[in-house]
């Protein structure tokens, strides 16, 4: 019967199991599709897409950048490379790049909420909330209604350019970089498919795009390799390489140390007898103080009693103040400790009760014949 309720149990578990799966693969299967955001060939709400796609009709010089920063055409002079929503920080070496692409006299444009740190952008926070649906100012004076998301604010310094800016800061900006330009704007926003008719968004994305200076026959690049993960900077790239070398060699003198002074690692097994009667720390403590203070006399007299109680309780002997009577009772139903050496442990013991002052080797030598009578008393 038990086997049958166990068999019974791992069926039920089995099917609901399956069940579980079922419903879970039916359920992902109804979700919509997840489109990555900010890419040029994603048909994600974003709207990167959308206006790839228009770029590449109007102009004809739309084209994608997949490749690291280092390939970048640097020497060319008058391409441009539009940054939105990267996913991640590049590194050094890879900012590096993207400063020699500008400085050889091309734009780089990045859209971003809060660029702070890219390229040496640096923003402040201006408010708590959004401002929401708000008036914007370009170089000339003239005024638009958009849409911020955004709470930070550019800095800008004394040879920057303010493109766009409203009451809380600047929300566009260029900077010259060596021959060629850095464009940055806030507003990332403004490309998505419900917001890019509202508003002024289309004029402003539209004067943004000419402040970057691109000419008719220059190409204009979506840089796709700041959405790819696998590009993003692992720990190899993150840490200074000394760094590396060090915690790995830290870590392999750590694992031959330990090898060497032979630790072990896992469970510890200690003796039930040992983890019983030894880890009591009071008891340990108690014992400490009877030796330090050569209460000799009082320690054995406690042993003595503690056998007393073990003869009542295990063998059924009640001490009536004999011992010779105890030795005659107990020697009858003795199993490892021969009958004269019980006499002579228990007579000796009544001797040695009695005496005030006892020596250290008496008093060891008592204690381990009253511990033999003990293991005697205790053993069924």
């Amino acid at each position: 019967m038990r086997k049958l309720s166990y068999r019974n149990t791992w069926l039920w578990l089995a099917a609901f199991l399956l069940l579980f799966v079922g419903l879970s693969y039916v359920i992902q299967g109804q979700q919509p599709e997840e489109y990555p955001p900010y890419l040029s060939t994603s048909p994600s709400p974003t709207g990167t897409k959308a206006m790839y796609t228009y770029l590449e009709n109007e102009r004809g010089t739309a084209g994608r950048w997949s490749a690291s920063p280092e390939r970048l055409p640097s020497g060319k002079h008058g391409s441009m490379l539009l940054m939105i929503e990267p996913s991640f920080m590049p590194d050094q070496e890879e900012m590096d790049a993207y400063r020699e692409f500008v400085k050889a006299g091309n734009t780089l444009m990045l859209w971003m909420n809060n660029p702070d740190g890219l390229f040496d952008i640096q923003t402040r926070q201006q408010m708590l909330d959004p401002a929401g649906t708000t008036t914007l100012n370009d170089l000339d004076g003239e005024e638009y209604r958009a849409e911020v998301s955004s709470v930070f604010r550019l800095q800008e310094r004394d040879t920057d350019e303010v493109l766009l800016e409203d009451e809380a800061g600047a929300l566009a900006l260029k900077r010259k970089l060596g021959d060629g330009a850095l464009v940055v704007s806030l507003t990332p926003d403004w490309t998505m498919n419900r917001l890019i008719t509202e508003n002024d968004h289309a004029a402003l994305l539209t004067k943004l795009l000419s402040a970057a200076a691109i000419n008719d026959g220059s190409s204009l690049l979506f840089d796709e390799y700041v959405h790819a993960g696998e590009n993003a900077a692992g720990v190899t790239t993150l840490y200074p390489k000394w760094l590396l070398v060090l915690a790995l060699q830290a870590l392999l003198l750590t694992i031959l140390w330990l090898w060497y002074r032979g630790k072990r690692f896992g469970p510890i097994d200690i003796p039930r007898e040992e983890s019983v009667r030894f880890s009591d720390e009071q008891i340990q403590a108690v014992a400490a103080w009877y030796q330090r203070g050569r209460y000799y006399h009082d320690s054995l007299v406690t042993q003595a009693d503690y056998v007393k109680q073990l003869l009542l309780e295990r063998r059924g002997i009640v001490w009536n103040g004999d011992w010779k009577t105890a030795a005659d009772k107990l020697s009858s139903k003795a199993r490892y400790i021969p009958e004269e050496e019980i006499r002579e442990y228990v007579e000796g013991l009544a001797e040695v009760v009695g005496k005030q002052n006892l020596s250290k080797q008496e008093y060891l030598l008592w204690s381990k014949r009253i511990d033999r009578l003990r293991e005697e008393v205790e053993d069924r």
